[in-house]
């Protein structure tokens, strides 16, 4: 009783500690998602911005065209167009660099960290779940032991002696008690005067 009273409160002792490191694994997988989510954001950002740069710079370069076209290459209108283009062509470039950069450097630190974060978490549920099957297991064995004291004979009967007594340890080389059986175990004749 004692040992199954230990494997129930090793049982709670490791489901609590099973459902605190499943809490932990997801905070910290929730945290990795959202890490990651942002940064995948700023990447798609930089690209946006990127074309929209490269968008710029080719309305520019056409205006700059038709202004040479229509006032000529040494007229106010095609130099002002020209300055517009060039500052248009060096922020498309800026944005080019810098998408670049992030493209090129791969994840951000801190989304390297919080994933090893979540799986160090992760971990930790794992060897928690390990434990917690270790502690059921250990419950159904004490519950089986607690079965086994109870003693049943295999026949019908009287017991006749007891031999040992409350709390002693039961083997099967030892008897626990004398059970005399119901069943006949010998016919024999007798005269009138030994029935007497």
């Amino acid at each position: 009783q004692t040992s199954l009273q230990n494997a129930e409160e090793g049982l709670r002792a490791a489901k609590f500690q099973r459902d605190e490191a499943a809490s932990l694994m997801r905070a910290e997988e929730a945290n990795y998602l959202a890490k990651k989510a942002d940064s995948d954001q700023l990447l798609e950002d930089a690209y946006t911005e990127m074309l929209e740069k490269k968008v710029l710079m080719e309305e520019a370069r056409s205006q700059y065209e038709q202004d040479v076209e229509d006032y000529g290459e040494d007229s106010e209108e095609a130099a002002a167009s020209y300055a517009n283009f060039v500052s248009a062509r060096i922020e498309y470039e800026v944005a080019t660099a810098a998408y670049e950069r992030a493209l090129s450097t791969g994840e951000p630190v801190e989304v390297e960290i919080a994933f090893a974060r979540y799986q160090a978490a992760k971990s930790s549920y794992d060897a928690a779940n390990v434990q917690y099957n270790i502690a059921q297991n250990n419950l159904q064995l004490a519950q089986g032991n607690l079965e086994q004291t109870r003693l049943l004979s295999a026949i019908d009967g009287v017991v006749v002696k007891v031999v040992s007594k409350a709390g002693d340890l039961a083997t099967p080389l030892a008897p626990v008690v004398v059970v005399a059986s119901l069943d006949v175990a010998a016919i024999i004749g007798l005269s009138q005067r030994s029935v007497n």
